[in-house]
């Protein structure tokens, strides 16, 4: 019985994810109305442990997103790459560092951005990062943006 129960809900969450994905592809990457889903699902499941999730169209979603004029979806963007963990995703990373947007008072998506990027440098998950990354944030963002550029490239050179 609790196999089963298992399969169930295996299949329901992948095809709520599979939804999410979709809607977004059949848009053409510029409708990321579901981007939060996506990030959510993402952290609650641990992605980890997500053997048949669809990782690369995932990235592909998300990546898009950080593209957004919306820094409310490069923020949930930003969120969701940290769990999905693909170094490949560095530069775009990078990239979103210069998107500042007025709206975004408190510079929320950028700082998502440089946490995310922090965790695939480093290489750790532990809380430490965040709070870290919010005291960098707070003393010198231009710094700290600086700083994880650097990184991003030195990490790139030696691959």
């Amino acid at each position: 019985m609790l196999m089963m129960f298992c399969a169930v809900e295996l299949a329901l969450n992948y095809g709520e994810i599979h939804r999410y994905l979709t809607t977004t592809e059949q848009a053409n990457y510029k409708d990321f109305k579901d981007i939060l889903a996506i990030r959510n699902y993402l952290s609650a499941s641990g992605m980890t442990t997500l053997r048949l999730y669809p990782r690369e169209r995932t990235k592909k979603v998300l990546v898009s997103a950080l593209e957004s004029d919306d820094w409310t979806d490069r923020h949930d963007a930003a969120i969701g790459l940290q769990y999905v963990r693909a170094r490949d995703t560095i530069p775009h990373l990078v990239g979103c560092l210069h998107r500042q947007d007025e709206t975004d008072t408190y510079d929320q998506a950028r700082e998502a951005c440089a946490v995310a990027l922090e965790i695939l440098l480093s290489g750790r998950r532990d809380a430490a990062i965040y709070s870290n990354i919010e005291e960098e944030f707070e003393k010198d963002r231009a710094m700290l943006f600086r700083r994880l550029e650097e990184q991003a490239l030195r990490s790139s050179a030696n691959l």
